[in-house]
């Protein structure tokens, strides 16, 4: 799960966290409390502009080969939070709000996939300046 507040420095304010296996999450409530939220939750809304779901960050399923299109539609949602009110962008969940978890991405684990996305949010933001 990645939750960005929109109008800020991507360094700022991006949470990393797998959907496989995590029951809740903590987010910015609309008075700047936190409020804890079931990952189910999240899901059971649907995607709308807020919440985006994408079923893996760098595998395509169809092709079942890494794809640098996949990483990019990430980070074009990213990019698009950024540039409004912020949102959720829950990888490993398809479009039919199912989770898949992370494994068809194949990362050694957790941490790899969390440097991988912010590796390609920093090179990004690199290209921009």
């Amino acid at each position: 799960m990645l939750r960005v507040s929109g109008a800020v420095e991507p360094a700022e304010d991006l949470v990393l966290s797998e959907v496989a296996g995590l029951d809740a999450v903590t987010l910015d409530a609309d008075d700047g409390a936190m409020e804890v939220v079931p990952v189910a939750a999240l899901i059971e809304q649907g995607e709308g502009s807020t919440i985006e779901f994408k079923s893996t960050l760098r595998r395509n399923l169809h092709t079942d080969q890494h794809d640098v299109r996949m990483e990019n539609s990430c980070l074009t949602t990213i990019a698009a939070f950024l540039d409004s009110d912020g949102g959720t962008l829950l990888v490993g969940v398809d479009d039919h709000g199912s989770a898949l978890g992370v494994a068809a991405d194949d990362f050694e684990n957790e941490d790899r996939m969390q440097l991988h996305l912010a590796s390609l949010i920093k090179c990004q933001q690199d290209r921009r300046t």
